[in-house]
């Protein structure tokens, strides 16, 4: 919020007849929507974006940035023709040829698909980030989440989210030296409540969305004579059942929307947790730095992305069907296989055969 009014001023502060190139100006407006679009005020983050391509009609990211915000507005008609323009544009624009070729593939028009792709690969290299926009800061070229939906090779998709791990990676360890985290106690159920297993849930979906819908029924299910369980909802309450069902079912329930990183990570830790789920992964929401930083001894990635965290989880949840054992590999935390079904939904306490 404070970037987004920073921004506003700047954007007053230089005038079109102040002499300043119309590319500074036109950048403002750029990141001054990509601000408003972090905070979900997509329709605003649309008006900044359509004011950057006013001024420098060749502006690639500010047509990237904008087909973004529309996508999740569900107007995928709308973000199509933005990457259509940014791909014709710039050809060679990785970041726009990936959301390009995602954004027909969810709408299932599969026209060009395979000469995109060819396209996509022969511009790509695990470390490279796009370098044709002076407005980008190392906007990874493919998303994990394209990284794991495109047509790529179970080794191809491993190195890419590695790269993109080792960026979150690298923040996180210089967050580190700014908060102390300690081991939690040990698991000693002779001592009552006080020495239960401290198993913890983090999501910004606990709500009406695909992942609430899943995993709500669970918190209630657990044992609470031998296990305490924390959510953490990074998100604020939409006001759902789903969301007062996780609630209420929840032992320790804690609304932390407004931590930062340093602050969350540390919170987690005090709590003593031992076991940490981030229910995001790498999507959108996601507060992977606070995995990273490796507030309980075992953290892992569950429901919200199908892929490797990267690196930034210490363990995988997995079954032979989802991930079979010669692709583990391909992974890099260890694998825990569930001996039927990966991803408990909901309420189902026993699954017919």
């Amino acid at each position: 919020i404070k970037a987004v009014d920073f921004l506003r001023l700047a954007s007053i502060g230089v005038s079109r007849g102040s002499g300043e190139p119309q590319m500074f100006l036109a950048q403002v407006y750029n990141n001054l929507g990509g601000a408003l679009h972090a905070l979900g005020r997509y329709d605003e983050a649309l008006w900044e974006f359509d004011k950057a391509i006013e001024l420098v009609p060749q502006m690639v990211m500010a047509y990237v940035n904008k087909g973004e915000s529309l996508r999740i507005m569900g107007k995928w008609d709308d973000a199509i023709v933005c990457t259509r323009i940014a791909t014709t544009l710039d050809p060679e624009h990785g970041v726009a040829l990936s959301n390009h070729i995602m954004y027909k593939q969810n709408v299932c028009d599969w026209r060009d698909t395979n000469k995109h792709f060819h396209t996509l690969l022969q511009l790509l290299s695990v470390d490279d980030v796009t370098q044709t926009d002076p407005t980008e800061d190392e906007t990874p070229t493919v998303s994990p989440l394209q990284a794991v939906t495109f047509p790529f090779t179970p080794s191809q998709t491993s190195a890419l989210l590695r790269a993109y791990a080792r960026d979150i990676l690298a923040k996180a360890a210089q967050i580190k030296r700014l908060v102390h985290l300690g081991p939690p106690a040990a698991v000693s159920l002779d001592q009552g409540v006080q020495g239960r297993l401290r198993v913890a849930y983090m999501s910004s979906d606990f709500g009406e969305h695909t992942t609430g819908a899943n995993i709500a029924g669970i918190f209630g299910l657990h044992d609470k004579s031998r296990v305490h369980v924390f959510a953490y909802a990074t998100s604020a309450s939409d006001g759902s059942p789903t969301r007062e069902l996780i609630e209420g079912t929840t032992e320790t329930f804690r609304d932390v929307t407004e931590l930062s990183v340093a602050q969350l990570a540390f919170t987690i830790n005090s709590d003593g947790v031992h076991v940490l789920v981030d229910f995001n992964g790498h999507t959108l929401g996601a507060r992977s730095h606070v995995t990273a930083l490796r507030p309980a001894p075992v953290t892992l990635f569950d429901q919200g992305f199908a892929g490797s965290s990267g690196g930034v989880a210490t363990h995988f949840n997995a079954d032979r069907t989802s991930l079979p054992p010669e692709y583990a590999h391909t992974h890099s935390e260890r694998i825990l296989y569930m001996p039927h079904f990966s991803n408990p939904l909901n309420n189902h306490r026993s699954t017919s055969t």
